[in-house]
């Protein structure tokens, strides 16, 4: 038995499920699959290291000493060390099981990531937003995950006047502005996106240049920031 396999295993087949599923849907918004079986292999293969390390560790001690002892509370304690013969044993089971470990993270990360990047290219609306391709290759707490991270994403874009998925690509941090509204006179405007923006008194927003820079003219917005940390 190849132990530490099952994990290097789980890893090769997420990056060839993932180039095979991108090159056969051509599709841009995509998750590979989730390949159960070769989860609960590693699982069981974890588990099986982790009785082995179980086993091993309340097995008997060694008769050998090393002849020191120590007081504690009065009472001369000899230490006891676990036989030579069994560290081996020892650190393959344990490094078996961390490899394992690290590799299942690494495959649910990954997931996540995913998950994420797919609201961030315009998936809102929840799982109902979700294509049929990419709903059908997710378990049910990935698409409660997405719902979950969609509300929050949705809500702080509502909480700062703007839709930070609107671009592909990152805005320039120059051109994204901090304002503050001074006159009760501006109302709704319509930025370069076709959102509609209602810039009362008092309130602050962040901007495109481009959107307000004809209100700044006009001394009905106040600049706090161009966003340029130089």
């Amino acid at each position: 038995m190849k132990f530490g396999q099952k994990g290097k295993e789980l890893l090769l087949d997420l990056k060839r499920s993932s180039q095979d599923y991108q090159s056969e849907t051509h599709a841009i918004i995509n998750i590979p699959p989730y390949n159960m079986d070769a989860v609960r292999s590693c699982i069981d293969e974890s588990t099986y290291h982790y009785s082995e390390l179980a086993a091993l560790a309340t097995a008997t001690p060694s008769s050998q000493t090393d002849g020191s002892s120590d007081n504690v509370d009065g009472k001369a304690v000899k230490q006891q060390r676990m036989g030579f013969n069994l560290r081996p044993a020892l650190l393959l089971h344990d490094a078996c099981l961390r490899k394992n470990k690290r590799c299942l993270l690494a495959y649910h990360a990954y997931r996540a990531d995913r998950v994420r990047e797919i609201r961030w290219e315009g998936m809102g609306g929840g799982a109902l937003g979700l294509p049929e391709h990419v709903l059908t290759n997710m378990l049910d707490v990935e698409v409660e995950f997405f719902s979950k991270y969609d509300e929050l994403l949705s809500s702080h874009c509502t909480s700062i006047n703007l839709d930070l998925t609107s671009a592909l690509e990152p805005p320039d941090s120059f051109h994204l502005i901090e304002i503050r509204v001074v006159s009760p006179n501006v109302g709704t405007i319509i930025t370069e996106d076709g959102s509609e923006m209602n810039l009362e008194a008092g309130t602050i927003h962040y901007l495109q240049y481009t959107d307000v820079e004809h209100l700044i003219r006009q001394g009905l917005v106040e600049l706090l920031s161009t966003g340029d940390s130089t």
